[in-house]
């Protein structure tokens, strides 16, 4: 009878261990929506210039970790000021991520940065964009 007590509370602690463990596993929270790494810029037309030249268009694009939170692409000083947001216009999601993208066209010349936001966490790039006078032609950039 002594036996059957023991492999009885040995049963209900086994249970009740398991059943926590199940619990805390189904209540850990998931890892905070962000981004994954600085945004990128490549030229949406021919560019004849290191330099990115005010009046053409650049596309931007972020990679991030939550397909469904919002994400906001913006341009920068090199101290973090706002100098200009850009519409999020395509979302390329993959397995687990998704890709903004959005057109930026520089409006004035300077350095500045690129940012990507996501559920209040900013990443800027370390690359200084240097972006100048020139001339579009309409089919290419030409910085001075």
């Amino acid at each position: 009878m002594n036996a059957t007590r023991q492999h009885r509370r040995v049963a209900t602690t086994v249970a009740a261990l398991a059943l926590t463990g199940a619990i805390a596993t189904v209540t850990t929270p998931a890892a905070p929506a962000a981004p994954v790494r600085p945004p990128s810029v490549t030229p949406a037309m021919m560019v004849l210039t290191p330099k990115w030249v005010v009046g053409c268009r650049y596309l931007v694009s972020a990679l991030v970790t939550d397909r469904r939170a919002p994400v906001s692409l913006t341009i920068r000083t090199p101290r973090g000021r706002l100098v200009q947001r850009l519409r999020v216009r395509d979302e390329i999601r993959t397995d687990d991520k998704r890709v903004a993208t959005g057109y930026w066209v520089p409006r004035a010349p300077g350095q500045v940065r690129l940012s990507v936001e996501q559920n209040g966490v900013r990443m800027m790039s370390k690359q200084l964009y240097p972006v100048v006078f020139g001339w579009v032609n309409g089919s290419g950039c030409y910085g001075i």
